[in-house]
């Protein structure tokens, strides 16, 4: 199978994150495992990592990406009970996001240079099939779902996956996709809906994976209350969010047959200083926008 070409899209699937913070969807490069991911330097609308004044908020976003196994032609959607014939497996997914440039620009625009300058998938699919011992019922969807979301009810289901957040080393987070909103053949028969068509090897992504308890949050904004709580590495240092050098990991599994594990491998990137920092013309991102702070 050819490897991902192309990033669908990347909705809210926790219900944590659809009642606090998020991104809606965007597009953007996607980098292999073990990826430097540079610290970008936008000098055209003015910011470069190194300037004084500028501020820093580069975050992850602990996700599952779901690849495409069967395309479609334009026009025609995907009902949510044929999305399993469309959708071929599993890989982790780390959605990098500057959170400054995301607060800066997301009203009106939504999210789009604050994410697009890449994220990591992982190297290991796992095929939905291998994954039917880890489904789980989904929770339950208030207010009911459009009859194009709910077909007859076979596509409406969870995933027990159990992720783990490293930064360089220390375990600072343990995401469980189990709680997540929606199911992915609702978010593929979503996608699809308006005659958007498919190709084989196309991704898209789960939108980041958090649950109701503070160590269950995929990303920093979260686990750090927008930088207000910094975390403690083993090292001594702290981070509310990454620096230059900082190498971010994401492991996971699922439970198989007769107990046994089925893993997803990791997806790895290391954080590398931006290209030309220093040249002139730059400035900061303005201040007077933040993020709130997540709901509980």
């Amino acid at each position: 199978m050819r490897p991902a070409r192309r990033v669908r899209a990347d909705p809210w699937s926790s219900a944590r994150k659809k009642t606090g913070v998020g991104s809606v969807g965007e597009r953007s490069a996607v980098a292999p495992e073990r990826e430097l991911v540079a610290d970008f330097n936008l000098g055209v609308v003015g910011i470069a990592s190194n300037d004084a004044g500028t501020r820093k908020l580069l975050d992850i976003e602990a996700e599952l990406g779901f690849i495409v196994g069967d395309g479609t032609e334009l026009g025609r959607p995907v009902g949510i009970d044929d999305a399993a014939d469309h959708l071929f497996g599993v890989a982790l997914f780390n959605d990098w996001s500057a959170r400054d440039i995301q607060a800066w620009e997301y009203v009106p625009l939504g999210p789009f240079l604050g994410k697009s300058f890449g994220s990591s998938l992982g190297a290991w699919v796992v095929p939905m099939e291998a994954l039917a011992t880890a489904r789980v019922p989904l929770p339950q969807q208030d207010p009911e779902p459009l009859p194009y979301l709910k077909g007859s009810g076979a596509g409406l289901f969870g995933l027990d996956i159990r992720l783990e957040v490293r930064i360089n080393g220390t375990l600072v987070s343990s995401p469980t996709y189990a709680g997540m909103y929606w199911s992915p053949d609702q978010m593929l028969a979503h996608l699809t809906v308006n005659g958007a068509s498919l190709r084989d090897g196309d991704l898209f992504a789960s939108g980041t994976v958090s649950g109701a308890d503070k160590n269950t949050c995929g990303s920093l904004m979260e686990l750090t209350w927008n930088g207000q709580e910094p975390l403690t590495l083993d090292d001594g240092s702290t981070r509310s969010f990454l620096q230059d050098g900082d190498t971010v990991t994401v492991t996971g599994w699922a439970p198989g047959p007769d107990g046994s594990r089925i893993g997803l491998g990791e997806v790895v990137g290391t954080i590398a200083p931006a290209h030309g920092s220093t040249r002139p013309g730059t400035q900061a991102w303005p201040n007077s926008v933040a993020h709130p702070r997540p709901h509980n």
